[in-house]
Parts: structure tokens; C-alpha cells; sequence
């Protein structure tokens, strides 16, 4: 009579043991922790989420899609400053020039992340595109290889496929694109991946997490910071050697404030910002992703999106931006938002989850204000209620088991999950809000 509940319990505990065997060999990795983290505190993390191959095919399609969609955007804009004026709302003339650089190889983003939420049919929306310098591809890698070794390869019945393999593939492909039209560029490129000060903390580790990996594969790999860049007359130069192929993980703001405002910042950082921006104008380095991408991860582009690309309407919520136009154009649908309910708020220009509202009283309170004073700044969105699966996480101290949301992010083919451990419905599910860190394993 027992026996299922009883044979239930048995996994239960054969796979909290698995949890508290995989926090003993992520401890070991210095890189799954922020940069000034203590040696015992790690990321939350969690068991993987399996999906189906057929659902992985649909939604490798819909990345490609939604990235074709966005790049033709980029496309109509570059060739149209005036209307890349009006629609992209350039904060200066820095950054303006920052979007129109020629970048010398032909995607404009490359490497990109899409948040994507499921519901409970399984059908996947997005959320957002993340293409400026998105993070994310190093935890799940070593999420999946610590599973690996806790289940003492007893669960090994999927397929996991590495982010860091498929980033690599996209920066060599740029890479020739980028040296076809310049011969005196190596065949075989120095590798520099490149964060801030603003970033070093949760980008640092990744970098060099990354990198290791990079090396493994017979590439010369290089790690730093902004403030590490020198240059001679022919190269820019990290630890006095020449890159040539340069891995963004800092912001374009971080350089552009660098450039602009170099009395606010230490005089190394605003040196090697100087730097770079030489090495970029005068085209001696690849650069991926390019400056101007970090622009088009506006979430304003998503209304753009819905009204030229109806076949994709069916994966992606309807998004207005807020603003006095609205409130004229459509008062009904205004009114709809200002209830909370089926709407939720994000600024145009964030980025990790920050700038959401979620909760419903906060945006009855916030919706008017946001259009009074930072009209055309934020987007109503709306809203999804992401789908539950069980996990069985560790969330910094203790083991936990539950049905929670999650969010899958896919660069491609690969992808990384997030799952909330605290969100109730009034936070994002990100980093920054407690959730956990796990992969996605391809059912076999």
C-alpha cells in the first residue's frame, strides 16, 4: 500500500543527496560565487529542467526568428538616422555615434539571450531580448557538471549542450568576417574578454570561467577589465599583449560614461576606455557584441516587433509604450493598465530584471507618475504567468523542494534556466531576486 509513497520519499533523498554532493563541488569552483563572495557562498542552483526535443526545436526556431525580426529593425534603423533618432531616443551624441559605428562584419547582435516564459500548455513567450553584453553562459555549464559527477553518471539520460561551445563558434564567425577584408589580422585570433568595474562583479567570474573553457578548446584567451587596456601604434594591448578579437561583457553605458564624464572615474579606467574607442574607430579590433547592439535590446522595439511580424504574435505579449500618445490613442486600453491586472511595467533601457513592476498595487500607484514624468520612458507588457515544474534547489543555506516558476533564457541552440525560489508574483525572476540556477537537459 506503501510502496509508491515510499518509493517517492527514496528519490526524495536520493536526490537532496545529489544537491548537498553538487554545493561540495561548486564551493570548489571559484568562478559559480560573485567576485567579493566568501569561499563557502555560492549561487543558488537547482536541479535541471527536461524538456522535450520537439519543444527544444521550437524554441531554437523561435530564437532565430525573433533575431531575424530584430536585426531587420537594426537594419531599417542604421539606414535611417532620423528615424533611428525618433525611435531609439539616443541619450547623446556619443551614443548615437555608438550605433552607427561600422562594426565591420554583418550581424548586429550576434550573440543574444531571449527570456522567454512558459505556461502551463507549454506554448513560450518572450519576455525580452538581452543583446548588448548578455550574461549567463558559465553557471549552467557548471551546474550541469557538478550534476553529472553527483549523480555519479547514474541520471546521464539527456543531452546538455554548453553555451560556452556555441558563444565561441559565433565570436570565430565574426572573427572571419571581420579579418576577410583585413589580411594582416592572424588566421588565428588572441581572445580578450573584456568587463568594468560596474560589471566585475558578477562578470569577472564569468569571464574567466569562460575562458578556461575557450583555452580548452586551443585558443589564447585573455581576462580583464577596461582599466587593463593599453595600446602601441599597431594593437591594443591587455597585459602587454596585442587582442584581436575582443568578448564584450561591460556595458556600452559603462564606456560611454567613461568617455564623457572621465572626471568621475579613476584615470586608468578612463584610459583604457579612451583606448578601445581608438582601436574600434580605427577598426584594429573585432568587437562582439558591437556597441550599437546594447540599443537595440530597447523593450520599446517590442511593440515594433508585434505590429510587422504577426506570425510571431502568438509568442509574444503585446507590449505599448507609456506615454502621453497612448493615454490619447487608446484611453480604454490605458485604463486596462492602470488596474494592474493585466499589465505589467518595465523601463525601455534595463537590463537583469531590474526596473520591473510586477505587483499590481505598485503599478496602479506608479503607471500615471511614469507617464508624467518619464513619458515614453518605460513599456507596459502584457502580463504571463509562467508555468511551475518541480525542482529540487539548494537556495544559499538549506535544500529546498517546491513547484516553482521558472524561466528559460536560450542564446540559440543552448540556454540557461532561472527558477524563483522567493518570487511570489511582485518580483522577476532573476539574479538579483534570489532565484536558482540550473540547465536544461535534452530528454534522450
Amino acid at each position: 500500500m506503501n510502496s509508491g509513497p515510499g518509493k517517492a520519499f527514496q528519490k526524495y533523498q536520493e536526490t537532496e543527496q545529489i544537491i548537498l554532493r553538487m554545493r561540495s563541488l561548486l564551493v570548489q569552483e571559484e568562478n559559480f560565487r560573485f567576485l567579493d563572495s566568501q569561499a563557502q557562498e555560492i549561487y543558488p542552483f537547482c536541479t535541471p529542467l527536461m524538456i522535450s526535443r520537439k519543444t527544444h526545436q521550437e524554441i531554437t526556431r523561435l530564437v532565430e526568428l525573433f533575431s531575424l525580426a530584430l536585426e531587420q529593425i537594426g537594419a531599417q534603423l542604421a539606414a535611417n538616422r532620423k528615424l533611428a533618432r525618433r525611435v531609439l531616443q539616443f541619450s547623446s551624441a556619443l551614443e548615437e555615434e555608438f550605433f552607427f559605428l561600422d562594426h565591420g562584419f554583418g550581424k548586429r547582435l550576434p550573440i543574444r539571450r531571449l527570456d522567454m516564459a512558459m505556461d502551463s500548455k507549454g506554448l513560450s513567450f518572450l519576455m525580452e531580448i538581452n543583446c548588448g553584453c548578455p550574461g549567463g553562459e558559465l553557471d549552467p555549464a557548471l551546474v550541469a557538471k557538478a550534476y553529472w559527477s553527483a549523480a555519479n553518471c547514474l541520471e546521464q539520460q539527456g543531452l546538455f549542450l554548453d553555451p560556452r561551445d556555441e558563444s565561441l563558434k559565433i565570436l570565430l564567425e565574426c572573427y572571419r568576417d571581420f579579418s576577410r577584408t583585413r589580411p594582416w589580422m592572424p588566421q588565428k585570433p588572441t581572445i580578450a574578454l573584456l568587463s568594468s568595474q560596474a560589471q566585475a562583479r558578477f562578470m569577472l567570474p564569468e569571464c574567466r570561467g569562460i575562458a578556461a573553457h575557450y583555452r580548452s578548446r586551443g585558443y589564447r584567451v585573455l581576462v580583464g577589465n577596461l582599466e587593463d587596456l593599453e595600446a602601441n601604434s599597431s594593437s591594443l594591448l591587455l597585459g602587454g599583449e596585442p587582442v584581436h578579437l575582443v568578448f564584450r561583457k561591460f556595458s556600452t553605458q559603462s564606456l560611454r560614461l567613461r568617455l564623457e564624464k572621465q572626471a568621475a572615474y579613476n584615470s586608468r579606467e578612463v584610459f583604457g576606455a579612451k583606448q578601445l574607442w581608438e582601436a574600434l574607430c580605427a577598426q584594429r579590433i573585432c568587437l562582439v557584441n558591437p556597441l550599437g547592439s546594447t540599443l537595440l535590446q530597447d523593450k520599446g522595439l517590442l511593440e515594433l516587433i508585434w505590429e510587422t511580424q504577426p506570425h510571431l504574435r502568438r509568442h509574444l505579449p503585446e507590449s505599448f509604450v507609456l506615454g502621453p500618445g497612448l493615454k490619447a490613442k487608446d484611453p480604454d486600453l490605458f485604463q486596462c493598465i492602470l488596474t494592474g491586472e493585466c499589465f505589467v511595467l518595465k523601463k525601455r533601457a534595463s537590463y537583469g530584471g531590474r526596473h520591473v513592476i510586477l505587483d499590481p498595487d505598485a503599478i496602479k500607484r506608479e503607471a500615471v507618475r511614469l507617464v508624467e514624468e518619464e513619458p515614453d520612458k518605460w513599456v507596459a507588457q502584457k502580463r504571463v504567468v509562467p508555468t511551475r515544474k518541480k525542482f529540487l534547489a539548494w537556495d544559499g543555506r538549506n535544500v529546498r523542494k517546491g513547484r516553482f516558476p521558472f524561466v528559460l533564457s536560450p542564446f540559440g541552440r543552448s540556454a540557461f534556466v532561472r527558477v524563483g525560489l522567493e518570487a511570489a508574483g511582485a518580483g522577476p525572476i532573476n539574479a538579483h531576486g534570489g532565484s536558482a540556477t540550473t540547465f536544461v537537459m535534452l530528454e534522450s
